[in-house]
């Protein structure tokens, strides 16, 4: 039920080609350290200027000169979650995106994030094929599930919708309501507060959070931006 809800709402499997690589295309740039130019997206994507709305509407974020700082899940400016690649250091808007971007960027990560409960710090080491360490070896995530009517979902990137469906600028983002609500927590024991004012809420173990993100996000995306390329 998760996974069909998420796959719904904010999954990339229905992404069209073009997009796909647009959307890799911007994260791997951040993931440089560098924020993303209005002018560089325009020679990315046939759409020209029109990339340019589609990175937007998917819920990127732009600073005061208008470059675009934090973008599917990665971000320039500082957040709660820490995540070192070699000689840079970035962030994530939520704990999951931490245990996926490794394998969007193809490279390893040292991820530091407070646990929701206590504060404790969790750290992880994450490579493209999974996850190499955690400390505590217990900690879980936490995920929230996106409910809508039927003819609502279907602004994700997936499709990006009519003006009715559901605005994915607000599910997005650090203070997201989806990722505002994707924690690390030290244990099970300790993300029972969470999840008993959560009603949608759910919990997995990092192993379980990594498999999901791949089969809703890193995948598929990876799928369609390589079909793109071979047209």
């Amino acid at each position: 039920m998760l996974a069909e809800s998420l796959s719904q709402t904010m999954g990339f499997a229905s992404l069209e080609f073009e997009t796909a690589a647009l959307v890799l295309a911007a994260i791997r740039q951040l993931a440089e350290g560098r924020p993303v130019e209005r002018d560089a997206v325009v020679t990315w994507t046939e759409r020209g200027g029109g990339g340019w709305d589609v990175l937007l509407r998917l819920g990127a974020e732009v600073d005061n000169t208008g470059r675009i700082v934090a973008f599917g899940g990665l971000s320039l400016p500082a957040t709660a979650h820490r995540f070192e690649l070699p000689g840079r250091v970035l962030y994530t808007w939520c704990a999951v995106d931490t245990l996926l971007l490794p394998a969007l960027v193809a490279e390893a990560a040292l991820v530091e994030s407070p646990c929701a409960a206590t504060g404790s710090i969790v750290r992880l080491k994450v490579g493209p094929e999974g996850i190499e360490h955690a400390e505590p070896r217990g900690a879980v995530v936490s995920l929230l599930s996106v409910e809508g009517p039927a003819d609502r979902l279907s602004c994700g990137p997936a499709s990006c919708g009519p003006s009715e469906a559901i605005d994915y600028t607000e599910l997005v983002g650090a203070s997201g309501a989806f990722c505002g609500n994707v924690h690390f927590f030290v244990s099970r024991e300790a993300a029972a507060g969470w999840l008993s004012s959560h009603a949608d809420g759910t919990i997995l173990t990092l192993e379980e959070g990594y498999k999901l993100g791949r089969q809703i996000w890193v995948d598929p995306l990876l799928r369609q931006a390589d079909a793109g390329r071979e047209q």
